[in-house]
């Protein structure tokens, strides 16, 4: 969609700089996209369940099995940095809390530059909501 809708505008380079940015050199996005390739073209890795009783609440967890991820050989340096920091397993839960922290970030400073850039689009909507009365919230400033 921003090739489509932004070519040739100054926004572009804004967009590909934040993107850029934020998965270029980054540990867990490239692991997250390497592992998405794992899991198409060879399968899912092993994982072990753990059940644990602490302070009345009960935790499920599933673990990845790391060494079995290192015996992959099209892991890209970024990925396999990430995978030899995480130890011999890593908690499934702690992997997607970390990236969708990562990736809400990304969308909200995404979010910023689009709102900046269609301001006067985005007032002209807000006149029209107001004009006609429309309660639908679909228009928030940042």
């Amino acid at each position: 969609m921003k090739n489509e809708y932004y070519e040739g505008t100054d926004i572009l380079n804004e967009i590909e700089e934040l993107t850029n940015e934020v998965f270029d050199a980054n540990e867990l996005a490239s692991f997250m996209q390497d592992l998405r390739n794992y899991v198409t073209h060879k399968g899912y890795p092993s994982v072990s369940k753990e059940m644990s009783f602490s302070e009345g609440i009960i935790s499920n967890d599933i673990w990845f099995d790391s060494d079995q991820l290192r015996k992959f050989n099209s892991w890209k340096s970024l990925s396999l940095k990430y995978i030899m920091k995480i130890g011999n397993r890593v908690r499934l839960i702690d992997l997607v809390i970390e990236y969708s922290k990562m990736i809400d970030a990304y969308y909200k400073d995404l979010t910023k530059i689009l709102v900046r850039y269609h301001d006067k689009e985005l007032e002209e909507l807000r006149v029209l909501k107001r004009q006609y009365g429309l309660r639908i919230d679909i228009i928030s400033r940042m």
